[in-house]
């Protein structure tokens, strides 16, 4: 059941960033972090909604947060994924 909620909140933070609705991506995305702060899905989506802006300073600072975090708890580093997200952004 928690799972099931967890893929809901993120399909409503997605669609959110979709329609341009960058605030209530944002939000949803920052209070799914609360509940799950290892969560890549909702941190890919607040650097996504930072990107959008045009706040690209702020999608990498959210980057290495998650990064940091990830190593210091799990020693893990974000996935491809995340770490593509984020080398466009810096190379575009």
């Amino acid at each position: 059941m928690r799972s099931e909620g967890i893929h809901r909140r993120a399909a409503a933070e997605e669609l959110l960033l979709a329609l341009d609705r960058y605030l209530s991506a944002h939000q949803a995305a920052l209070a799914a972090i609360v509940v799950d702060p290892y969560r890549e899905t909702a941190h890919r989506i607040a650097i996504e909604v930072h990107a959008a802006e045009g706040n690209i300073a702020c999608a990498v600072k959210h980057y290495l947060e998650y990064r940091r975090l990830l190593q210091q708890e799990l020693k893990v580093s974000p996935s491809p994924r995340m770490t593509e997200l984020i080398r466009e952004l810096t190379t575009a």
